[in-house]
């Protein structure tokens, strides 16, 4: 959403909406979160929801961009006084989310719904990812067929916390930290962006993982029934290949019968003219004389 807002003509619909409406200012609630752990998360979304299948490493080191993207909204927003900018940072108030939201909205927090369940679109085990990392390079971006399933199916799984090595972290840091200090600038303190590298996650390793049945079930469920799909599909697909080709031997056939059909009428015509000229020739005097003679001569 506010990567968006950085467009120049979402932004002139936006002013537009806020004229239409007879706003005088907005007011822009934007979440930051720490780096470390929001690329982690953003990595196993990248997978779920867009077909990646980089590695972590190569995401931390070169793709996780968030806080640029905030820095860039700072210098759209931060001195616009037809805006009303609030920073928060989504790791600090994760835990009391609702109530955040409902503080800067002046509205009590009793005003939302809390959903039916409580882990909503929760993050993958190690083995859940390499799966759809290796379902992506073999399909493209294919979550709804393995990743959607297990989270939504299986909320409950506790996820594996996968980050990369320490030094790879650290160049992440590195690279963030001149944006990271111009969004902290607009921060309230208790909401400033963390440096911290976590160093009690389980590092993506080769070797033995562990997936258990009820994972296994959710898998075969949703992979036989694409498999049971494609064949529906090819199937349908044989059977209206094969409609249009009777369809075109058909067309061929009504093509050479009317063919036929042009050449039969063209004989009957020369026929009907041919006994046409034949009466004509009866009815002629000659013809009648030879007919007179013919008859005396029997006589």
């Amino acid at each position: 959403m506010f990567r968006r807002l950085l467009d120049e003509d979402v932004r002139a619909q936006f002013a537009e909406l806020r004229e239409n409406i007879g706003a005088r200012r907005t007011n822009i609630l934007l979440f930051i979160r720490n780096p470390v752990e929001h690329a982690a998360s953003s990595y196993q979304q990248s997978i779920k929801r867009n077909g990646n299948t980089g590695s972590m490493e190569s995401w931390y080191r070169d793709e996780y961009d968030d806080p640029h993207v905030a820095a860039e909204l700072l210098e759209v927003f931060a001195n616009n006084p037809d805006v009303n900018l609030t920073i928060l940072n989504y790791s600090v108030c994760k835990n009391d989310l609702m109530e955040c939201v409902a503080q800067w909205l002046q509205v009590p927090a009793e005003v939302f719904e809390h959903p039916p369940i409580e882990t909503v679109n929760r993050s993958m085990t190690h083995t859940e990812l390499e799966l759809q990392r290796v379902l992506n390079r073999k399909l493209g971006k294919s979550g709804r067929l393995l990743s959607d399933k297990l989270c939504n199916e299986l909320p409950d799984i506790r996820p594996d916390e996968l980050y990369p090595p320490v030094a790879i972290q650290q160049v992440m840091l590195d690279r963030l930290e001149t944006a990271m200090d111009r969004v902290d600038e607009f921060v309230p303190a208790g909401h400033r962006y963390s440096r911290e590298i976590r160093v009690d996650s389980s590092e993506p390793v080769e070797g033995p993982m562990t997936i258990e049945p009820r994972q296994i079930a959710v898998i075969g469920e949703s992979l036989g029934n694409e498999i049971s799909r494609l064949e529906q599909s090819k199937t349908a697909e044989e059977t209206t290949s094969a409609i249009e080709s009777a369809n075109k031997k058909m067309s061929e056939i009504h093509r050479q019968t009317g063919s036929v059909n042009e050449k039969l009428d063209e004989l009957s015509a020369t026929v009907a003219a041919l006994k046409k000229q034949v009466r004509q020739m009866n009815r002629s005097p000659w013809a009648r004389l030879k007919s007179r003679i013919a008859r005396k001569m029997r006589g």
